[in-house]
């Protein structure tokens, strides 16, 4: 059967949508070891990730250093404490926060929980920071931070804790090298950015992703079956209002997508979602960026925008950043090894039987 993490997702949403955010019916969020619903109730509201070129414990190493910690943000003047919990104090007389550190499970796992009345205003925080070998490529590790807190004004306090994200990440790469791998965050719109360099051309990909548009269910293990519909001339400049009718056998339905934007030149194409997003979503829009790195290396960079109803509960706004982060990681992984040798992905193949 086609890939089943369509289906805990359409799950997870749907109770999160009947049932609420309460911590008796909160569907089950695991980082690794830890058991996020027994350190947070609050929806998930920032994830990030990154490529590093260093294993686990090199990275753990760094991340458990509180030294790093007074290097990566200017704002703080020191970090004390370790085992249990630990102070930030900033510069200039700005006060401190405290952070209980909720796990400490070496090399893979490294969370935090910054205690209310902070002067950020976040309630029912938590951060973790999850490493893991990157089993795709086998080189290097994957590091993926994810922020998890309620605010009273959302729309004033993420720029700041996307930010926070961000710096800490950024400085892992540059402590090590790597790439950013994906970016999550938003409430009232949603955007999953998704980035892989490969060591395929443009040409390879664009033939893939806009001359194969039709043909995704090729390299998808989340999609058995596509058909165009209305347009179906999908010659580079005859293929800008093609509809693609896509179904995922995780939700029993159809995604109806259209072709809005067809840019060979600038390495764009784009198309939108007409049907098929849960139903508190609307206005879905996803583009792929193909930039030319030379030497027949490509970032690839994939981005999908949703926007959220108004009156939306937290927690499925959070599930659905959860799930659509692990379905695009999928579905670029799939697109560029099938690309890159012309054969599907192993786990597309195994999706068939």
């Amino acid at each position: 059967m086609k890939h089943l993490y369509t289906v805990a997702s359409a799950a997870l949403v749907s109770l999160a949508l009947t049932q609420g955010a309460g911590a008796q019916d909160m569907p089950p969020r695991t980082i690794g070891s830890l058991d996020v619903n027994a350190a947070t109730t609050a929806p998930l509201q920032v994830t990030r990730s990154v490529h590093v070129d260093a294993d686990p414990e090199a990275i753990f190493a760094t991340i458990s250093n509180n030294e790093n910690w007074v290097g990566w943000f200017d704002s703080l003047e020191s970090v004390d404490g370790q085992d249990d919990a630990r102070t930030f104090t900033f510069a200039g007389g700005q006060g401190s926060l405290t952070e209980n550190i909720v796990a400490f499970d070496a090399p893979n796992v490294f969370a935090w929980a910054i205690s209310d009345g902070n002067p950020l205003g976040l309630e029912d925080h938590l951060g973790a920071l999850h490493v893991m070998p990157d089993a795709e490529d086998g080189e290097g590790s994957v590091v993926s931070l994810s922020v998890f807190y309620n605010h009273p004004d959302l729309a004033e306090i993420a720029p700041a804790t996307e930010g926070g994200g961000t710096t800490i990440t950024d400085a892992l790469v540059g402590a090590h090298g790597g790439t950013v791998a994906q970016e999550v965050f938003g409430t009232d719109t949603i955007t999953i950015r998704t980035m892989r360099v490969t060591n395929t051309g443009v040409d390879d990909l664009w033939s893939v992703m806009v001359d194969g548009f039709g043909d995704v269910a090729q390299w998808s293990s989340v999609i058995s079956e596509a058909t165009l519909f209305g347009k179906t001339d999908t010659s580079n400049d005859g293929l800008l209002g093609v509809g693609r009718k896509c179904f995922i056998p995780g939700f029993g339905s159809e995604v109806e997508e259209r072709v809005v934007e067809v840019d060979r030149e600038a390495g764009r194409f784009a198309y939108e979602v007409l049907a098929g997003l849960p139903p508190f979503a609307s206005n879905g829009h996803s583009q792929w960026d193909f930039e030319d790195l030379g030497d027949g290396t490509t970032l690839v960079t994939s981005t999908i925008t949703m926007r959220i109803a108004d009156g939306t509960p937290g927690m499925a706004v959070g599930m659905t950043k959860g799930s659509f982060r692990q379905l695009m990681t999928i579905s670029i992984d799939e697109f560029i090894h099938f690309a890159h040798t012309g054969e599907p992905h192993p786990r597309e193949l195994a999706s068939r039987s």
